[in-house]
Protein backbone atom coordinates (compact mmCIF):
# COMPACT_ATOMS: atom_id res chain seq x y z
CA UNK A 1 0.00 0.00 0.00
CA UNK A 2 1.11 2.90 -1.28
CA UNK A 3 1.93 6.03 1.35
CA UNK A 4 -0.49 7.78 -0.74
CA UNK A 5 -3.60 5.36 0.02
CA UNK A 6 -2.05 4.80 3.73
CA UNK A 7 -2.63 8.74 4.10
CA UNK A 8 -6.25 8.45 2.68
CA UNK A 9 -7.14 5.18 5.11
CA UNK A 10 -6.54 7.11 7.86
CA UNK A 11 -7.73 10.28 7.20
CA UNK A 12 -11.12 8.28 5.95
CA UNK A 13 -10.52 6.61 9.76
CA UNK A 14 -10.70 9.70 11.43
CA UNK A 15 -13.40 11.02 9.68
CA UNK A 16 -15.18 8.39 11.00
CA UNK A 17 -14.30 7.99 14.32
CA UNK A 18 -15.21 11.70 14.69
CA UNK A 19 -18.42 10.86 13.67
CA UNK A 20 -19.10 8.36 15.97
CA UNK A 21 -18.16 10.66 19.33
CA UNK A 22 -20.24 14.03 17.39
CA UNK A 23 -22.92 10.84 17.56
CA UNK A 24 -22.37 10.26 21.22
CA UNK A 25 -21.99 13.99 22.56
CA UNK A 26 -25.53 15.34 19.83
CA UNK A 27 -27.21 11.67 22.62
CA UNK A 28 -25.92 13.13 25.54
CA UNK A 29 -26.80 16.43 24.96
CA UNK A 30 -29.85 16.30 23.22
CA UNK A 31 -31.04 13.77 26.80
CA UNK A 32 -29.40 16.74 29.10
CA UNK A 33 -31.92 19.39 27.05
CA UNK A 34 -34.70 17.54 25.93
CA UNK A 35 -35.91 16.79 29.30
CA UNK A 36 -37.03 20.72 30.06
CA UNK A 37 -39.91 21.03 27.70
CA UNK A 38 -41.30 17.57 29.08
CA UNK A 39 -41.45 18.39 32.38
CA UNK A 40 -45.14 19.03 32.13
CA UNK A 41 -46.17 15.88 30.78
CA UNK A 42 -44.10 14.11 33.16
CA UNK A 43 -45.85 15.80 36.10
CA UNK A 44 -48.77 15.13 35.04
CA UNK A 45 -48.30 11.23 34.38
CA UNK A 46 -46.47 10.68 37.64
CA UNK A 47 -48.50 12.65 39.59
CA UNK A 48 -46.42 15.39 41.22
CA UNK A 49 -45.59 18.97 40.74
CA UNK A 50 -43.61 20.57 37.98
CA UNK A 51 -41.32 21.74 40.63
CA UNK A 52 -40.03 18.04 41.72
CA UNK A 53 -40.55 16.81 38.15
CA UNK A 54 -37.87 19.52 37.49
CA UNK A 55 -35.40 17.40 40.09
CA UNK A 56 -34.90 15.12 37.13
CA UNK A 57 -32.92 18.08 35.62
CA UNK A 58 -30.69 19.06 38.24
CA UNK A 59 -29.71 15.44 39.56
CA UNK A 60 -28.65 14.95 35.97
CA UNK A 61 -26.59 17.60 35.39
CA UNK A 62 -25.09 17.29 39.01
CA UNK A 63 -24.30 13.55 38.52
CA UNK A 64 -22.01 14.42 35.50
CA UNK A 65 -20.16 17.49 37.27
CA UNK A 66 -19.69 14.54 39.89
CA UNK A 67 -18.57 11.74 38.05
CA UNK A 68 -16.53 13.84 35.54
CA UNK A 69 -13.44 14.42 37.12
CA UNK A 70 -12.92 10.44 38.25
CA UNK A 71 -14.24 9.60 34.66
CA UNK A 72 -11.01 11.26 33.85
CA UNK A 73 -8.67 9.55 35.44
CA UNK A 74 -10.98 5.73 35.03
CA UNK A 75 -10.35 6.72 31.62
CA UNK A 76 -6.12 7.70 31.69
CA UNK A 77 -6.14 3.53 33.97
CA UNK A 78 -8.48 1.59 31.11
CA UNK A 79 -8.06 3.29 28.10
CA UNK A 80 -10.64 6.14 26.41
CA UNK A 81 -11.76 4.01 24.11
CA UNK A 82 -12.96 1.59 26.88
CA UNK A 83 -14.37 4.52 28.74
CA UNK A 84 -16.29 5.94 25.73
CA UNK A 85 -17.84 2.66 25.16
CA UNK A 86 -18.44 2.07 29.02
CA UNK A 87 -20.19 5.62 29.24
CA UNK A 88 -22.24 5.97 26.66
CA UNK A 89 -23.62 2.05 27.58
CA UNK A 90 -24.44 3.24 31.00
CA UNK A 91 -26.47 6.53 29.88
CA UNK A 92 -28.38 4.41 27.39
CA UNK A 93 -29.22 2.42 30.02
CA UNK A 94 -30.27 4.96 32.02
CA UNK A 95 -31.99 6.90 29.66
CA UNK A 96 -34.11 3.49 29.05
CA UNK A 97 -34.72 3.20 32.81
CA UNK A 98 -36.14 7.23 32.75
CA UNK A 99 -38.27 6.03 30.07
CA UNK A 100 -39.55 3.26 31.70
CA UNK A 101 -39.68 4.49 34.77
CA UNK A 102 -43.47 4.75 36.79
CA UNK A 103 -42.55 7.25 39.70
CA UNK A 104 -40.29 10.44 40.41
CA UNK A 105 -37.78 8.54 42.71
CA UNK A 106 -37.42 5.94 39.41
CA UNK A 107 -37.20 8.61 36.98
CA UNK A 108 -34.38 10.28 39.20
CA UNK A 109 -32.52 7.27 39.49
CA UNK A 110 -32.75 7.41 35.81
CA UNK A 111 -31.59 11.01 35.13
CA UNK A 112 -28.12 10.06 37.32
CA UNK A 113 -27.06 7.18 35.69
CA UNK A 114 -27.33 8.79 32.76
CA UNK A 115 -25.21 11.88 34.43
CA UNK A 116 -22.96 8.57 35.13
CA UNK A 117 -22.66 7.48 32.17
CA UNK A 118 -22.22 11.20 30.63
CA UNK A 119 -19.26 12.13 32.95
CA UNK A 120 -17.46 9.09 32.22
CA UNK A 121 -18.27 9.50 28.51
CA UNK A 122 -17.18 13.18 27.66
CA UNK A 123 -13.50 13.18 29.44
CA UNK A 124 -12.58 10.08 27.67
CA UNK A 125 -13.85 11.59 24.09
CA UNK A 126 -11.95 14.92 24.54
CA UNK A 127 -9.15 13.14 26.06
CA UNK A 128 -8.99 10.48 22.98
CA UNK A 129 -8.79 13.34 20.29
CA UNK A 130 -5.80 14.93 22.36
CA UNK A 131 -4.33 11.49 22.46
CA UNK A 132 -4.68 10.22 18.67
CA UNK A 133 -5.19 13.40 16.61
CA UNK A 134 -2.22 14.83 14.90
CA UNK A 135 -1.76 18.65 16.94
CA UNK A 136 -2.03 20.16 13.16
CA UNK A 137 -5.57 18.83 12.80
CA UNK A 138 -6.26 18.85 16.77
CA UNK A 139 -8.03 22.01 16.65
CA UNK A 140 -10.55 21.11 13.76
CA UNK A 141 -11.15 17.45 14.88
CA UNK A 142 -11.71 18.70 18.40
CA UNK A 143 -14.38 21.60 17.04
CA UNK A 144 -16.20 18.86 14.99
CA UNK A 145 -16.43 16.44 18.29
CA UNK A 146 -17.76 19.69 19.92
CA UNK A 147 -20.34 20.79 17.51
CA UNK A 148 -22.48 17.95 18.58
CA UNK A 149 -23.86 20.01 21.47
CA UNK A 150 -24.93 22.80 18.71
CA UNK A 151 -26.53 20.06 16.96
CA UNK A 152 -28.47 18.66 20.17
CA UNK A 153 -29.73 22.22 20.27
CA UNK A 154 -30.87 22.65 17.07
CA UNK A 155 -32.31 19.47 16.25
CA UNK A 156 -32.08 17.04 19.30
CA UNK A 157 -34.45 19.22 21.47
CA UNK A 158 -36.88 20.32 18.78
CA UNK A 159 -36.94 16.95 17.47
CA UNK A 160 -37.54 15.11 21.05
CA UNK A 161 -40.24 18.07 22.49
CA UNK A 162 -42.06 17.00 18.95
CA UNK A 163 -42.12 12.90 20.03
CA UNK A 164 -42.94 14.05 22.94
CA UNK A 165 -45.93 16.26 22.04
CA UNK A 166 -47.20 13.32 19.63
CA UNK A 167 -45.91 10.38 21.08
CA UNK A 168 -45.37 10.50 24.67
CA UNK A 169 -42.25 12.32 26.95
CA UNK A 170 -41.08 8.14 27.50
CA UNK A 171 -40.92 7.67 23.82
CA UNK A 172 -38.88 10.99 23.79
CA UNK A 173 -36.73 9.69 26.21
CA UNK A 174 -36.74 6.11 24.68
CA UNK A 175 -34.98 7.89 21.55
CA UNK A 176 -32.42 9.30 23.31
CA UNK A 177 -31.56 5.93 24.57
CA UNK A 178 -31.61 4.80 21.24
CA UNK A 179 -29.16 7.72 20.34
CA UNK A 180 -26.46 7.33 22.80
CA UNK A 181 -27.15 3.37 21.99
CA UNK A 182 -25.90 4.02 18.17
CA UNK A 183 -23.27 6.00 19.39
CA UNK A 184 -21.62 3.32 21.63
CA UNK A 185 -21.70 0.98 18.76
CA UNK A 186 -20.35 3.28 16.14
CA UNK A 187 -17.65 4.07 18.41
CA UNK A 188 -17.21 0.10 19.04
CA UNK A 189 -16.27 0.04 15.31
CA UNK A 190 -15.10 3.11 14.96
CA UNK A 191 -12.92 4.57 17.49
CA UNK A 192 -9.13 3.00 17.47
CA UNK A 193 -7.66 1.09 20.24
CA UNK A 194 -4.43 0.57 19.14
CA UNK A 195 -2.10 1.16 22.31
CA UNK A 196 0.75 3.98 22.05
CA UNK A 197 4.03 2.63 22.31
CA UNK A 198 5.94 4.12 25.05
CA UNK A 199 7.76 7.73 24.97
CA UNK A 200 6.29 8.20 21.32
CA UNK A 201 3.54 11.41 19.97
CA UNK A 202 -0.18 10.28 19.87
CA UNK A 203 -1.01 9.79 16.36
CA UNK A 204 -4.49 8.43 14.69
CA UNK A 205 -4.13 4.61 14.61
CA UNK A 206 -6.31 3.58 12.04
Amino acid sequence: MTAVQTGALERRGLAMATTALLIGIFAVGSEALVISPLLADIAGDLGVTIERAGLAVGIYGAAVAITAPFGGALSDRVGRRRAILAGLAVFALGGAASAAAPTLAALLAGRALCGLGAGTFLPAAYAWVGDEVPYEERARVMGRVVSGWAAAIVFGVPIGALVGQVSGWREALALMAVLALAGALASARLVPAAPRPEGRPARVGV
